[in-house]
């Protein structure tokens, strides 16, 4: 770190003396400070418009804001290089970021500027920080309805210069300024969060603890965020009119409602209940899921795995749905008042005796697969070169809970493979792996890797706890292993080619952390524009964001399995299955699609790691 510290030192200034010996005259430097919302720093500029330069020495550019091209010119981490300026076009939003200067630029582009960043600090350390932007008439105070709390809340807007003298508590990406308020009156419960720094151009919703008497200046000028202050919030009274189109307000009054847990089918009964100001003080947290049943499910899955949530209260609107854990006796009858406003509660749930599809409404219908359900691909295994279709093991395999399909991306195949509870294992050979594995799939590669030769790797130990893999080979050992509780018998039966010719000039998956199911995403997207095997499953429109049109597919995944995802910058987002050889889809320009490969339970951190 320090080298490349001073790397960076030493470029900037030997580059900068250079310049002005060459030039033999003093420059005319424009320095400038600059509030960046996704660093929550304020950077230091030095605009040296004279430095214009060749866009073929940039080390990337990107189309973005002028703030965030600030941020992730400092941002910019990688062993051979650094940034230590930016070009940017102020009409296309173009933004060229550079490591070095020289002499021989074009001085006469149009709408363009050359900044030198000096340094970017924590907003505390800042002192007597200069607004330039210009004087804003607004409304200081106002009234704004949350339809995810169902409150009215007092706003004030406020000096921005003033949040400087805030402490900081989280920020996050928004899609606008109402949910930023809600989301703060949620942390409030836990934390005192009791103002927002909101930037609309970049989304980015900082939460803030407030004291009014630091408040030092009364001026509002325009600027990257703006600032407001939450005085005082109510439940809102005002009955909401009966909507025949609501698919909340269509629910019964009592219904059934099916998830998978883990690879477990579980059946819950589901309760209709008026929304009281009481319930919001059982609140949890708040998420943005993009339809009721997958604000239901995520609930569903939690009551199940730790009873952290046991009810919800979703916004059609706004798609947002807020989660509760209510007491066990619920004392919240009495009140008769009737707003037109639902809470939906989780009474009890058990093991599911049939296999339910349920549709976008509450509409529902029972479905038992069938061979015509199942795509029919040809396998091959190591022990024959026979040719075995789906079909030929549905009997064997597909009807038993145990056997799965995985996506071994490294080999361009799709694996059967079976889960056993088993406490002991014979004839077998294990090799251990001193490398730390994440997930079972990164265990199921290195077997895949291992099916040859001496090896001949047939099935796995895998341990979430320890992060450790065990190689398993037939052998004609007398000893028995037992299998400690913490590691799973994962045993690969057989495995076939999948589009490889396709898939051989893509780019390595990229990882994708979905927040509402505490799951890491593996995502492969593809360059080819003509796709085969591909059947659309449905569109949705509207998807503000890639990540939330990939939970919509993830949400979707049982029992028909979405494994793709078409996502357009205009917030269409198309969900696919797998199809036949005889189906194909086309991706259009200005969309990606991306491939599903794997989802596993973790954290944000351990993303990096998958």
């Amino acid at each position: 770190l320090y080298k490349k510290a001073m790397l960076f030192f030493v470029s900037v200034v030997v580059w900068n003396v250079l310049f002005v010996l060459y030039k033999g005259e003093s420059l005319n430097v424009s320095f400038s400070s600059v509030y960046v919302p996704k660093l929550d720093k304020v950077c230091f500029l030095e605009e040296r418009n004279e430095l214009k330069m060749h866009t073929n020495k940039t080390i990337d550019y990107c189309i973005t804001s002028f703030s965030n091209c600030i941020s992730e010119c400092w941002l910019w981490n990688d062993e051979d290089t650094f940034c230590i300026g930016f070009l940017y076009n102020f009409e296309n939003n173009h933004c060229f970021f550079y490591h070095r200067l020289f002499k021989g630029g074009d001085d006469n582009i149009t709408y363009t500027s050359f900044y030198l960043l000096r340094i970017c600090v924590d907003v505390s350390l800042v002192e007597n920080f200069y607004e330039i932007g210009v004087i804003e008439n607004v409304t200081r105070i106002t009234k704004v309805l949350l339809p995810a709390l169902n409150e009215i809340c007092t706003i004030e807007r406020l000096p921005f210069v003033n949040n400087f003298a805030a402490d900081r508590i989280h920020k996050v990406l928004l899609a606008d300024i109402l949910s930023c308020f809600a989301h703060c009156r949620v942390l409030n419960w836990t934390d005192i969060c009791n103002a927002v720094l909101y930037s609309y151009e970049e989304g980015i919703c900082l939460f803030l603890k407030y004291n009014d008497t630091h408040q030092k200046n009364s001026i509002i000028r325009k600027n990257s965020a703006e600032f407001y202050s939450i005085k005082h919030c109510e439940f809102s009274k005002m009955p909401v009119l009966p909507n025949s189109d609501s698919v909340v307000q269509n629910y019964n009054s009592s219904f059934e409602f099916y998830i998978f847990s883990g690879q477990n089918p579980v059946e819950c009964n589901i309760e209709k209940k008026m929304l009281k100001e009481e319930h919001l003080l059982y609140t949890t947290s708040l998420l943005s899921p993009l339809e009721f049943r997958h604000c239901l499910s995520i609930c569903m899955n939690n009551y199940v795995m730790t009873n952290s949530c046991n009810a919800v209260y979703y916004v059609e609107n706004g798609h947002t749905c807020l989660y509760l854990r209510l007491p066990l006796n619920n004392i919240f009858e009495s009140d008769l008042e009737n707003l037109g406003l639902y809470i939906f509660v989780v009474k009890s749930c058990g093991p599911a005796t049939r296999m339910l599809y349920q549709q976008s409404t509450n509409i529902y219908q029972f479905l038992t697969l069938s061979e015509n359900d199942i795509e029919e691909v040809n396998f091959y295994s190591d022990e024959s070169d026979s040719d075995i279709s789906v079909n030929e093991l549905d009997n064997a395999l597909l009807q038993d809970s145990s056997v799965q399909i995985v996506k071994l991306h490294k080999f361009m195949e799709i694996c059967f493979i079976q889960r056993q509870n088993m406490t002991y294992i014979e004839n077998f050979s294990i090799f251990t792996s001193n490398t730390p594995i994440w997930t079972l799939n990164m265990c199921l590669h290195h077997c895949r890797n291992n099916m040859h030769g001496e090896t001949r790797c047939s099935a796995v130990l895998f341990s979430r706890l320890n992060r450790r893999c065990k190689l398993l080979s037939q052998a004609n050992n007398e000893g028995k292993y037992l299998i400690k509780l913490y590691e799973e018998f994962v045993s690969i039966l057989s495995c076939a080619k999948d589009r490889e010719m396709e898939r051989i000039d893509n780019p390595a998956p990229i990882n994708f952390y979905l927040e509402e199911l505490r799951q890491i995403c593996k995502v492969e997207f593809y360059v080819l524009r003509n796709l085969t095997q591909w059947r659309t499953l449905r569109k949705l429109n509207n998807v503000t964001t890639f990540n939330k049109c990939l939970l919509s597919c993830v949400m979707e995944s049982k029992p028909i399995l979405c494994s793709a995802i078409n996502y357009s910058k205009f917030g269409d987002c198309i969900l696919l299955k797998s199809g036949r050889n005889d189906e194909f889809f086309e991706v259009k320009d200005g969309t990606l699609f991306g491939e599903i490969i794997d989802c596993e339970v973790g954290n944000y951190v351990e993303q990096l790691y998958h």
